[in-house]
C-alpha cells in the first residue's frame, strides 16, 4: 500500500497514511488529523526521492562480462 503525506489546515500537523489505491482516490476518505482529530485535511504532493547507486552492485544497463 502506498504511504500520502497529510497537512492539518486547522492546527498544521504533518502525518503520513498507508492507503489502497481506491481509497486515496475517494475524497470523502480523509483521515483525521492525529493531534486535534479534525477532518480538516489536504494531501502534500512530495517530490520524488532520486535514486543514488552508489558502490559495487548489479545494474540495468550492465552487460554480461563472459
Amino acid at each position: 500500500m502506498p504511504v500520502y503525506d497529510y497537512r492539518c489546515d486547522n492546527c498544521g500537523e504533518s502525518f503520513e497514511v498507508f492507503l489502497s489505491l481506491s481509497e486515496a482516490i475517494r475524497d470523502k476518505n480523509k483521515p483525521k488529523c492525529e493531534r486535534c482529530k479534525s477532518k480538516k485535511t489536504r494531501r502534500v504532493i512530495l517530490a520524488p526521492a532520486q535514486v543514488v547507486f552508489v558502490g559495487d552492485g548489479f545494474y540495468i544497463n550492465d552487460k554480461d562480462k563472459k
